[in-house]
């Protein structure tokens, strides 16, 4: 537990320097006889010169002069030795320019001159704590306790003093008798249970915070704070019957239903944490962007479980209607439809979003992934070059204009996009591989053949099992007729993964065509048409060209016939069709 247990701790600096003020304004309404000491041994002029020097040091002082000031007080010390109030301003000063050591001579003096002087005891006290002396900063408050044995405030601060320095007995001792004097109070259960936890003695705490929540059942915070030193103590059951005893004051206390959330999830309860995480929802306790974070939160947790998947929409429902405007809100939503494969759906909200909030990374990736599902590549061409305007540096929305501009066949701004991009990204980023792959389509499209081929290369070292592109490889070699040997193998690799592809088997084939294997080359495109090849045009215009050179001629112009009735854009096709042979 973390609790702090004296204000002259907790808030040490801001207690002097309200207190130096308060000494301070008070000190320029006093007359000489006032601030010099009880011996009236001064002249008349002697007098006039030490208040002169006095509040003129004062003024200095509240205006930030220490040094000034310091040579003013030393000069009122020099007229009245025993001046308590300038012994108490040096100290004052010393310690606000943490020279603590000369502050405490300072102070000592001060409070033996002046004892019944509270604020020189706690600036004192103050000091002690700051050079680690506690047992001599609580003695400070023991003596004051005897000078003012009904100031009992005084009581809290040197019992608190006490336990920091681990003296709890005592500082037990102390709150005991406060009790005596005070009875039972509130501020003095709240003490009596920051101690406790001090000596690690959390029984003794639980049983006097069971006392305040007796006393004052409608006090919120006695069960929170209970209810968090069970949860810190990995007591969880102990944290439920706490937060159950609040729910029935207080039914809708959003933090006891978000406990319970979290305590049924943990226990893997689903259900019983959507029907809490319910209540949550309904409740003021939390905003907007606190209810998105547990909806997603509980959303990990449930993982795959459709039915529960399915009755969360209830609760997407009541963030929506609640929130409408809401931009965490509407990216959630966006994320929700994304997963349900409601793309375009999704691509609104995210396109909302971006008119109010331009620098949401996360935002901006999302509407690219929508843009590249949807295929819509001059939305994703449009949104990538308004992307990198925000985030230059980012190879992630160069890599999505560099794949749009080529979708779109603008070769050239492709190559740019990719190749800039391509240099912002380390060699562990998994986006790396990418950039080789469409720098590879790009340079093979500008017929930059070489790049092309290394790039792929590259690409294949990362991902060498990668079906599409060995397929593709092999196939742009084919065409070329350049290493048949390798485009061979890399096509064979390709459909002994997936031996079932119509497109792989015909690009097998077409290879095997190129090296004039054409008994082969017949096997595997006949394999190609039996996997559903029959639906592809060029598949069966190869498959034409194969028969051809096995000299099944009219079997080859059947094939070719076919495939300009399927739709092939192929220009020699008619010639083969009318010649019945391969046209060059």
């Amino acid at each position: 537990m973390n609790y702090s247990f004296l204000k002259v701790i907790k808030n040490k600096s801001i207690f002097l320097i309200v207190l130096f003020f308060c000494f301070s304004l008070s000190i320029l309404s006093l007359n000489a006889k006032q601030i010099t000491s009880k011996t009236d041994t001064l002249t008349s002029k002697q007098k006039f010169n030490f208040q002169y020097a006095f509040i003129d040091a004062n003024r200095q002082l509240m205006l930030g002069n220490y040094s000034v000031a310091q040579g003013l007080f030393q000069k009122c010390l020099k007229i009245d030795k025993n001046s308590s109030a300038s012994l108490y301003q040096l100290a004052y000063i010393n310690y606000s320019i943490k020279e603590y050591n000369k502050a405490l001579t300072y102070a000592q003096q001060a409070v033996e001159i002046s004892p019944k002087n509270l604020w020189f005891s706690f600036l004192l006290s103050s000091i002690y704590q700051e050079l680690g002396e506690v047992e001599n900063a609580a003695k400070v408050y023991q003596k004051l306790i005897k000078i003012y044995p009904k100031n009992y405030d005084l009581y809290f601060e040197y019992s608190s003093l006490l336990a920091i320095n681990k003296q709890y007995s005592k500082a037990k001792k102390v709150c005991k008798k406060l009790e005596a004097a005070i009875g039972f109070s509130e501020k003095l259960s709240m003490h009596k249970v920051k101690i406790y936890f001090m000596q690690n003695n959390n029984k003794s705490a639980y049983k006097e915070l069971h006392k305040l929540i007796t006393n004052f059942p409608n006090e919120t915070k006695y069960y929170l704070i209970l209810a968090d030193s069970y949860v810190n103590e990995k007591e969880y059951e102990g944290a439920k019957k706490v937060y159950n005893s609040l729910l029935k004051v207080l039914p809708n206390n959003g933090e006891a239903h978000f406990f319970l959330v979290q305590y049924y999830i943990q226990k893997e309860e689903f259900y019983k944490a959507f029907d809490e995480l319910k209540k949550v929802f309904s409740s003021k306790s939390f905003d907007a962007d606190q209810k998105v974070q547990m909806f997603v939160s509980f959303s990990k947790s449930i993982g795959d479980n459709k039915e529960l998947n399915q009755k969360f929409i209830e609760l997407f429902n009541v963030l929506l209607e609640t929130n409408p405007d809401n931009l965490d809100v509407k990216i959630l939503s966006s994320d929700y439809l994304y997963r349900n494969k409601e793309y375009k759906k999704a691509r609104q909200e995210l396109e909302y979003v971006i008119t109010k909030r331009k620098d949401n990374i996360y935002v901006w990736q999302q509407l690219l992934l929508a843009d590249n599902m949807l295929e819509e590549f001059e939305l994703m061409y449009k949104h990538s070059s308004e992307a990198v305007k925000y985030f230059p540096n980012q190879s992630f929305f160069y890599l999505f204009k560099g794949l749009s501009s080529y979708q779109l066949k603008n070769y050239d701004n492709a190559l740019d996009a990719l190749d800039f991009g391509q240099k912002l990204v380390i060699e562990t980023d998994p986006l790396k591989k990418q950039f080789y792959l469409y720098l590879g389509e790009v340079y093979y499209q500008l017929k930059n053949y070489e790049k092309a081929f290394n790039n792929f290369d590259v690409y294949l070292t990362i991902e060498p099992e990668d079906t599409y592109v060995l397929n593709n490889y092999s196939y742009y070699l084919s065409l070329l007729e350049q290493n048949l040997d390798k485009a061979e193998q890399m096509s064979k690799k390709a459909i002994s993964l997936e031996p079932k592809n119509s497109t792989f088997l015909d690009t097998y084939a077409w290879v095997l065509f190129k090296r004039k294997s054409y008994k082969e080359a017949l096997k595997y495109i006949k394999s190609s048409i039996e996997n559903g090849g029959n639906s592809s045009s060029v598949i069966i215009e190869h498959y034409g060209d194969i028969l051809f050179k096995n000299k099944k001629i009219e079997e080859a112009v059947t094939q070719w016939e076919k495939a300009k009735n399927n739709g092939s854009t192929s220009e020699i096709l008619e010639q083969k069709i009318n010649e019945k042979k391969l046209v060059n």
